[in-house]
């Protein structure tokens, strides 16, 4: 992962933790259905003495996990979450109460081989590449097992984040923050009316297109997009505007500087997303590279919804 697109996940793990963060990749009843069921069978059955997921986020599949270990009498496993990000550890170490939290590269992951009776990750692993499902291979006790869901390239969740990336992309390539900051700056250094001042008109005239490719945006691909934050700036701008003198200049300019890094940073995560989406070609192969690995295969499927596929099953056990 790239070091921009790492930051763009850290910052977004930083708002995990206010009480409206949604993450409505992983806040999928069906998928924590999956999980729960998984975690209980393999309580009962296996009695991993430890277990850590890879990729945690902001810990919800962990959280479930802690849940179902609770329901289960007798020791419970020592319980680690890994991430790349700070920010996601902490998260996730405040939200599934771990026995420890990692931040580490899930490709080079800090553990002895033959240490971990059940490794997980939803959504997360696959942004390390390849190379860190194989990893886990390495982690894996005799009968532990390994169990992950991936984006799949042809997901409905991919296929939002191409449409995300697509609007944002459109959005960027407007110039509307840059051209706001001129129309802005002018209109607050004139002592009279801003629309009797030339620098005024003339920036009020370069922001008119790029308005209106936003707008196009909206149009073409809905007020939900990227998750609604095109719509809020979009609607925000145009109060700004038309209320100049209820703000500060500097008050307005910061709103602006605050926007476009929240959009960046929102087209770099859906870019990450994209780039680390698996087609069924690569997983096959991948779990083909975990047999000869030591790994049994037990799952290599999508997982299907309504929505369409909502990701691939990827799952096996160490021999």
């Amino acid at each position: 992962m790239s070091l921009a697109y790492a930051d763009a996940w850290d910052a977004y793990w930083q708002n995990a933790c206010s009480a409206d963060f949604t993450d409505k990749e992983v806040d999928q009843p069906l998928l924590s259905r999956l999980w729960r069921s998984l975690f209980l069978e393999e309580f009962r059955q296996h009695c991993p003495a430890i277990m850590l997921e890879v990729a945690c986020g902001k810990g919800a599949v962990s959280e479930i996990a802690r849940h179902c270990m609770e329901e289960i009498p007798g020791p419970s496993p020592t319980h680690l979450c890994l991430d790349y990000s700070l920010a996601a550890v902490k998260t996730s170490c405040q939200r599934a109460n771990p026995d420890a939290g990692l931040v580490a590269d899930a490709a080079r992951l800090p553990l002895q081989p033959g240490s971990v009776d059940l490794i997980f990750s939803q959504f997360g692993i696959e942004y390390a590449g390849k190379e860190a499902i194989l990893e886990c291979a390495r982690l894996l006790r005799k009968n532990g097992l390994f169990s992950a869901l991936i984006h799949y390239r042809e997901s409905a969740i991919s296929m939002e984040s191409q449409n995300n990336h697509a609007a944002l992309s459109q959005v960027e390539a407007s110039l509307i923050f840059a051209r706001a900051r001129v129309l802005f700056k002018a209109g607050f250094a004139t002592s009279g009316s801003p629309e009797a001042d030339p620098a005024f008109r003339q920036a009020d005239q370069s922001l008119a297109p790029a308005v209106s490719q936003v707008t196009a945006v909206l149009q073409r691909f809905g007020p939900g997009v990227a998750g609604g934050i095109v719509l809020q700036f979009y609607r925000d701008l145009g109060q700004m505007f038309n209320n100049m003198q209820a703000y500060e200049l500097t008050a307005i300019l910061d709103w602006l500087d605050r926007m476009e890094q929240e959009l960046l940073s929102y087209r770099q995560r859906m870019a990450s997303m994209l780039g680390a989406a698996m087609d069924a070609g690569q997983i096959t192969q991948t779990a083909q590279q975990l047999e000869t690995c030591g790994l049994k295969v037990e799952k290599c499927s999508p997982i299907e919804s309504e929505q369409g596929i909502l990701a691939w099953h990827l799952q096996g056990r160490a021999r």
